[in-house]
This record gives C-alpha cells, sequence and structure tokens, in this order.
C-alpha cells in the first residue's frame, strides 16, 4: 500500500496518545469536506474527485459510486436482480518510471463490480469488508480483491454505494482503514445527497471519532460471484449452488445428498445421464466436496481416442515402447495419485482395455505401456456413460466383473426435461456469467422465458448454455423476445410436453427415445414399456387414472406392469391402487 512515510505508521502514536496517522486522516478528511461542502458540483464530477481522494489517501486501486432507485420510498425490494447505476469509477495507474500517477475510468464497470458485495452492503447498511480468510493455506494467492463497501441513503428514493477495492493478494485491511472509509462516507453522505438534488440526510456527529458501526465480514477463500454462479459450501441454501450444482429440484437434492455421503470415502462412482446433463461437473463436485479436493483432477473421454492411445494415456509409457515413444511418460493414473481420474464415456471402451482396467482397479497398480515395473497409486475413479451400463453387461459388450467394481455407487442425473423448475435459475445463471465474459447485458420476455421452460432440451444443460450464449450475442435489442430464440430451438418443437424419460409431446407427436434392441419384438416391448412407466409416472401410480388415460382394462394394466416388472419408486408407502377423487 502506498502511504506518506511521514505521516506514521497505522498505530503510531504522538506525545498525547492519539494515532498519528489517524490524526492526520483526519485533517485531510476535514480538508476534503470543506472543498467540496456546497455540493454545487454534478454528482458524477463530485464521485470522481471524492473517489481519487479516498482511493488515493488509502492506497486502494479501484473505487466506484453506485445508485440503486427505490421503488417506493424506504423499500429495499429483495428476491430480484441487484439493478444499479454505476455512476462513477476511477482506476488508479503508476508510471514508475517518473513515479506519477493517473486516474481513468474503469472499463465495463457493469460487470466489474462485485455484485454480492454491493447487494449486502445495500440490505445490511453496515460496512461491508470482503478479504480472504485469515490463516487459510493459500492465502494472498485466493483470487480475492480485499474490498471495503458501504451504503447510504441519499433522500428518499435513492440509495448511494461506495465501493473501494485493491489488487489481488494485497492481505488484510487495515482496521484503521476500515474506522477511516466509514468516517468518509459518514461525513460525504449529506454531501452526495445535496449534489444530486435530494433533501439532506442526517449528517454524522462531527465531533471526536465515532465510534466503528457493526461491520459484516466475508472472510471466503473463493470470490463471490453474482447468485447462483458461485461456487458455494456444501449446507447452501437451496436457491444457491453446490460446487457449481445449480437446482432446486427433488433430484438434484438427492444427489447432493449423495455426494454429501462418499465426498470423503475411496469408493469408486458411476454417473449416468444423457448428454449435456452434467456429469463431469457432478464428478468435479465430489472432488471438491471431499478430501481429495486439493489433489488433482484429472478427466478422459474414452471413446474420443484409439484404444492404443488410450492404453498409454492411463497407464502411461516408456521410452521405445512404440514408434514416437521418445520419451518416458507417466499416466493419467500416476498424475491423478492421491486425487480423483473421471473416465467419461466409459462404455465406449474396449473390451481388451477394460480388462487391464479392472486389474488396475483389483491391484492398485499400474504398469507403463513397455514397462516391466509396476507402480502402486491411490486414485479415485469415477466413470460416466451416457448409456444404460447394465444393459451393456447383458449384451456382452461391458464385462460385468468391471461394471461392478465401478459401480459401487451410482448416481443417475435427470435430464432437464425431467426438472424444468430448475430452468429459470439456469437461465439466470447463464444470462449472467455470458454477461460478464462477453460483456453485453440483455434481459428476457416473458414469452421467451416461458418458451425456454416449454422446450424439450433434447441437448439438456448444455444445449440451454450454448442457446442463450447465441441469442445474447447475435440479438440487437435489450429485451430478447420469443421470436429471437425461435431459430436457435431447432431439435424439438416449443411448447412440447415432456412425460418423462424418454418421451414427450406436443398437439401432433409422441416422441420416444429408446435403447437399440436386437429384435423387432423387443424395440416394440421397450416403446410399450416406456410409455406405461411414464404414464403411471404421470398419473402418480394411481391405476384408475392410468386406466382411463391409456384407454386399457384394468386386468392388462397390471399384466403389463408384472410381465415388465415395473414398480413404485416408493412401494410400501401407501395405497396406490385407489380410484381418483
Amino acid at each position: 500500500m502506498l502511504r506518506d512515510n511521514s505521516r506514521g505508521a497505522p498505530g503510531e502514536r504522538d506525545s498525547s496518545g492519539v494515532d498519528s496517522s489517524q490524526k492526520c486522516m483526519d485533517e485531510w478528511l476535514s480538508r476534503l469536506v470543506s472543498e467540496f461542502h456546497d455540493g454545487e458540483q454534478e454528482l458524477e464530477a463530485l464521485a470522481k474527485k471524492s473517489i481519487e481522494g479516498l482511493a488515493g489517501e488509502l492506497g486502494f486501486l479501484r473505487g466506484y459510486f453506485l445508485l440503486y432507485g427505490l421503488r417506493a420510498p424506504g423499500v429495499l425490494e429483495t428476491g430480484h436482480e441487484l439493478d444499479f447505476e454505476v455512476c462513477a469509477s476511477r482506476l488508479r495507474l503508476e508510471d514508475k518510471s517518473d513515479d506519477t500517477l493517473s486516474w481513468v475510468d474503469v472499463t465495463n464497470p457493469d460487470f466489474a463490480v462485485n455484485r454480492a458485495v454491493a447487494r449486502l452492503a445495500l440490505e445490511s447498511r453496515e460496512l461491508i469488508v470482503f478479504e480472504e480468510e485469515v490463516g487459510v493455506e493459500g492465502s494472498g494467492n485466493s483470487g480475492i480483491r480485499p474490498t471495503l463497501c458501504r451504503s447510504f441513503s441519499m433522500g428518499e428514493k435513492k440509495i448511494g454505494i461506495l465501493y473501494l477495492e485493491r489488487d489481488f493478494g494485497t492481505g488484510l485491511i487495515e482496521a484503521g482503514l476500515r474506522q477511516s472509509f466509514d468516517r468518509f462516507v459518514d461525513a460525504f453522505a449529506p454531501i452526495y445527497s445535496r449534489s444530486c438534488g435530494c433533501p439532506d440526510v442526517e449528517p454524522a456527529a462531527a465531533a471526536g471519532v465515532p465510534p466503528v458501526p457493526a461491520v459484516a465480514e466475508i472472510p471466503l477463500q473463493e470470490p463471490v460471484e453474482a447468485a447462483a454462479a458461485s461456487t458455494a459450501e456444501a449446507g447452501a441454501s437451496p436457491d444457491e449452488s453446490y460446487y457449481g450444482i445449480i437446482g432446486r429440484d427433488e433430484k438434484i437434492r438427492k444427489i447432493i445428498e449423495i455426494i454429501e455421503k462418499v465426498k470423503d470415502s475411496n469408493l469408486n462412482i458411476c454417473i449416468c445421464g444423457e448428454s449435456g446433463t452434467g456429469k463431469e461437473l457432478v464428478a468435479r463436485a465430489i472432488h471438491q466436496a471431499g478430501n481429495r479436493g486439493k489433489r488433482d483432477f484429472v478427466s478422459e473421454n474414452c471413446g474420443a481416442i484409439s484404444e492404443t492411445l488410450l492404453e498409454s494415456e492411463l497407464f502411461g509409457h516408456v521410452k521405445g515402447s512404440f514408434t514416437g515413444a521418445d520419451e518416458d511418460r507417466q499416466g493419467l493414473f500416476s498424475a491423478a495419485d492421491k486425487g480423483v481420474l473421471f473416465l467419461d464415456e466409459i462404455g465406449d471402451m474396449s473390451e481388451n482395455m477394460q480388462c487391464k482396467l479392472l486389474r488396475t482397479l483389483q491391484e492398485g497398480v499400474v504398469r507403463p505401456v513397455g514397462g516391466r515395473d509396476s507402480f502402486a497409486v491411490d486414485t479415485r475413479v469415477i466413470c460416466a456413460s451416457n448409456t444404460d451400463l447394465k444393459q451393456l453387461v447383458g449384451k456382452g459388450v461391458f464385462r460385468a466383473d468391471l461394471f461392478y467394481r465401478l459401480n459401487v455407487i451410482s448416481i443417475d442425473l435427470p435430464p432437464l426435461r425431467q426438472r424444468r423448475a430448475d430452468i429459470p435459475l439456469l437461465v439466470k445463471h447463464f444470462l449472467d456469467t455470458i454477461s460478464r465474459e462477453e460483456g453485453v447485458r440483455r434481459r428476457l420476455s416473458s414469452s421467451a422465458s416461458k418458451a425456454l421452460v416449454d422446450y424439450g432440451w433434447p441437448g439438456n444443460v448444455r444445449e440451454l448454455s450454448n442457446v442463450l450464449r447465441k441469442v445474447l450475442l447475435t440479438s440487437e435489442d435489450k429485451e430478447i423476445a420469443r421470436k429471437d430464440l425461435t431459430p436457435f430451438l431447432s431439435a424439438a418443437a416449443p411448447g412440447a410436453a415432456c412425460l418423462g424419460d424418454g418421451i414427450e409431446k406436443d398437439t401432433d407427436h409422441l416422441v420416444l427415445r429408446i435403447p437399440l434392441r436386437e429384435s423387432f419384438n423387443e424395440i416394440i416391448d421397450e416403446c410399450e414399456r416406456l410409455v406405461l412407466l411414464n404414464a403411471l409416472t404421470e398419473g402418480g401410480w394411481n391405476k384408475s387414472r392410468v386406466t382411463r388415460a391409456l384407454s386399457i382394462p384394468r386386468q392388462s394394466l397390471y399384466n403389463k406392469i408384472a410381465k415388465y416388472d415395473l414398480e413404485h419408486p416408493s412401494a410400501g408407502d401407501g395405497n396406490q391402487d385407489t380410484a381418483e377423487a
């Protein structure tokens, strides 16, 4: 931090027992208040000059003055995105060649401000101190900008927010700096109010040093991001993310419960779900939440490379073991030692590679290609597949012994069409993320939002993210209408209703997704089983309701349930055979 040494170090006291640095700060603040006391300058110019003075005096790099408008006097709306105006922003530039300072506006200040910190200041009306946690491993290199932020009233319908931040890794904010910032806000709140034509707010007591008000500190190890974009700790509320997993749906909450139970174990995990449902995201959440979180997470797509190359990638090779092997190379099992190895599309692995992988999982050792010696590894394996591995085992395509070795814990990810209530949360998250990355901000009309919820999403969350990115970058209006989305929603008809896994319905069609079968009769049986299962699910397993919906006799329904061995997920919890009231 830049400091004039002649003013005394923090905590140094003069002969009268007064902190000398605080005394100098009081004198500086008095001069500044006298200079701008009349409030005749325009608010933007006043805010810029005062930010430069304050940030320079306290040794901060950036400063922002934000304005938030209230819809009704004294009423702060909650539960909505924080929509404030950046009235002024300043960034300090240092020229070390001639030891001079200059100030410029911050590029894209709307996206540079940490909205979570600003919201907390707005809602709490307390001094917000955002800095890394004391004593945490890696402190000083956490990617956190130490920040001071506080809001104040500017008349009946406006709230001002003063926001200062330092650069990464600059340590904790001293108590004296917090107090000086707080005194500055107390002194300048009425000046800012007069400058924008608002009635004076009650000034702070001028005599003496006022007591430091309650401070809401945010000692985080990760940067706070907007709403659900951040990676929240375990136990976060349902509207926040769990290590990147966003959702309030019961299926997602159950998955998070499973992760909490198995995160610290060494058990192998198999994650199944359609393409784009977030299998690798769940694998990373397991890694980050568990006791292996500080070690490496390594991933490989088993279906993307040939068998020979996959063997070398997983187990490594020694020099000269094959053409092009001009040096020894460790494999991914060794690279992920004490960590996690994620094997995506495990169902595409050849039978020969399955046998070698099984040996490694059983014995806990790897032998590089062309090598003679084996090496012990402590690697947790998480695999994923977008096909049913049990069916591959039944066909003889996938080894049963490897399946049981990998499938110790099974996690089934629901497709997006089965958790439509989470779509608005995901949309908000992706819009915030894309806006920060691309520097554009647009909002969705109500009809566009409904179209996103009604759409079938065959590509699941990945498709949703891609569609939002494309429409945000190609739309020219501030508000995205439904017609702007239509060209990108081509894989299924907008307005399609989802009846469950593998089946969708619109006004004219049923769309089924079924695994490949050996014979025509097996295909027909699978279609019938799928339609019946979805009818039971949608009907709440009420037999009377299902027989009416399918127009079949009740005894036929019982026969087909027995034929396909269908069971209610919560069988035994109550009588599901009652007629609909």
